[in-house]
């Protein structure tokens, strides 16, 4: 049978590090999201300029 004993400071260590893996998931969540909604305005930007050209000729054809 082992001997070994959790100390106050490994299981401070272990908190912290989990806090740490805790923010970087959420870094990484929040640039991902950053990341959608800019992909999601250049969209809405390339559609909306899409729109623009189409009322366009469409009043050349009138």
């Amino acid at each position: 049978m082992s001997n070994e004993t959790i100390t106050l400071a490994d299981i401070f260590a272990l908190f912290k590090e989990s806090e740490r893996q805790r923010e970087a998931e959420q870094a990484e969540q929040k640039r991902l999201s950053q990341e959608r909604q800019q992909e999601y305005e250049q969209r809405q930007q390339e559609n909306e300029q899409r729109q623009r050209e189409n009322e366009q000729r469409q009043r050349e054809y009138e």
